[in-house]
């Protein structure tokens, strides 16, 4: 904005002008973000983790059908290797938000035709 500005001989008070807009408008996000960052941090405090059984097998297997349609439309293949009854103690919410968040991104940064594993083991 300001090289266009500069470009069109704009007046000296013009393009203060201009900068002071700028100046106030970055400071106005910039609290924005730091409140965003503040309220996430806060509501990160309140996560409470409950402990129970989970089969990590079945879950990775839910999880992977979940996404398998975003990897068709990349034309990729999802290979699951996990034996039946892998249970461990663990928050079901929060693991399945890891696996997701994992397998997403596999699927999103693999090239369209590529092949994605997922072997789970104890």
């Amino acid at each position: 904005m300001l090289t266009e500005l500069i470009s069109t001989g704009a007046s000296k008070d013009g393009i203060t002008s201009q900068i002071d807009h700028i100046r106030d408008a970055t400071k106005r996000l910039t609290s924005m973000v730091n409140h965003l960052i503040s309220d996430a941090m806060a509501d990160a405090f309140d996560i409470t983790i409950r402990r129970e059984p989970v089969d990590i097998a079945a879950l990775v297997n839910e999880v992977t059908d979940a996404n398998q349609p975003l990897a068709v439309n990349k034309q990729q293949t999802i290979n699951v290797s996990a034996p039946s009854n892998i249970v461990t103690m663990c928050d079901t919410d929060r693991i399945r938000e890891a696996i997701d968040n994992l397998l997403s991104n596999a699927i999103k940064y693999s090239p369209i035709g590529g092949r994605i594993s997922v072997i789970v083991t104890h």
